[in-house]
């Protein structure tokens, strides 16, 4: 069947059939991490952290959201993950490289109570300027950011790759959870099915 189609049909067909596995996976996604033990985000709490400061994190959530918490970038430097949310006094200076090369390997980086302007001095000077424009924020909030591995050499641009800049009110880690996953949807679907023309931006 699939040889009596044009090239245009054979690529949109292989899109809606990219599209329908992608939506097939993020909506058993939680179900299946959950129970293989699978960590989706690192929440990062440093322990001078006030329990007012911190985004508050329920048992169930943790299970049903595969979330785990430590107490220090020591104790996810060799687990590779997805999604890294932390507080801007855990972004301390030895902590820098660290979450540079996170941002270079493509993690999704999650600043509780950072703007873009306060992520971009941490990580990327970049993110600043590729950042929407926002309304005032009230605490808690936080911005996330995310790029294509390798994309743009270091540097956010228009034209360059896919990357997700934006800041958020902070309403609950099921919505936090869904802006990862959208930003990570936007990451594989560009990995898989990259386009030949300029590149688009998300945010």
């Amino acid at each position: 069947m699939g040889r009596d189609l044009t090239p245009p049909l054979q690529r949109a067909l292989w899109i809606a059939l990219l599209a329908a596995a992608l939506f097939a996976f993020f909506v058993v996604f939680e179900r299946v991490v959950s129970r293989l033990g699978f960590d989706f985000i690192y929440y990062i709490v440093p322990s001078e952290a006030t329990a007012a400061e911190r985004l508050p994190l329920s048992g169930d959530d943790r299970a049903r959201l595969a979330i785990r918490e430590a107490r220090s970038f020591d104790e996810v430097r060799d687990t590779s993950p997805t999604v890294l949310v932390f507080h801007a006094d855990a972004g301390a200076e030895a902590s820098r490289a660290y979450l540079r090369d996170e941002y270079l390997r493509g993690t999704i980086l999650i600043g509780v109570n950072m703007t873009p302007e306060q992520l971009a001095q941490l990580i990327e000077p970049s993110i600043a300027t590729a950042a929407p424009p926002t309304a005032p924020l009230a605490r808690p909030f936080y911005t996330l950011v995310t790029k294509n591995e390798g994309d743009c050499d270091d540097a956010l641009r228009p034209g360059c790759g896919i990357y997700t800049v934006k800041a958020e009110l902070f309403t609950g880690f099921a919505a936090l959870t869904d802006s990862a996953r959208a930003a990570l949807s936007e990451r594989l679907k560009e990995l898989i099915t990259p386009t030949p023309a300029t590149a688009r931006s998300t945010g």
